[in-house]
């Protein structure tokens, strides 16, 4: 389904991620090295909104992502289940 909310991922350094989902910012571990993604032991601030359900869901799937590719100005995470985060990039 479609993530009808604003979501960012970033890598700031080797074996972090961080970024904002549409109620808060969150940052994580990423413990496999490129191509593969295994983001675990993700905190978040603690903000409500009407989108924390939506948030939710971004966080958990984001935790099943397996691989990660860069193509052009879009940065594509999959999963063995088919699931996909696509990001582009600014």
């Amino acid at each position: 389904a479609a993530f009808n909310a604003r979501a960012t991922l970033q890598f700031p350094e080797p074996g972090k991620v961080t970024g904002n989902g549409p109620c808060n910012s969150y940052f994580a571990a990423q413990t496999v090295p490129y191509p593969w993604i295994k983001i675990e032991n993700i905190a978040a601030t603690k903000r409500a909104c009407p989108a924390l359900k939506l948030e939710s869901t971004y966080l958990n799937t984001l935790t099943t992502m397996t691989l990660i590719e860069r193509s052009g100005d879009t940065l594509l995470l999959t999963n063995d289940t088919g699931q996909t985060l696509e990001f582009r990039l600014k």
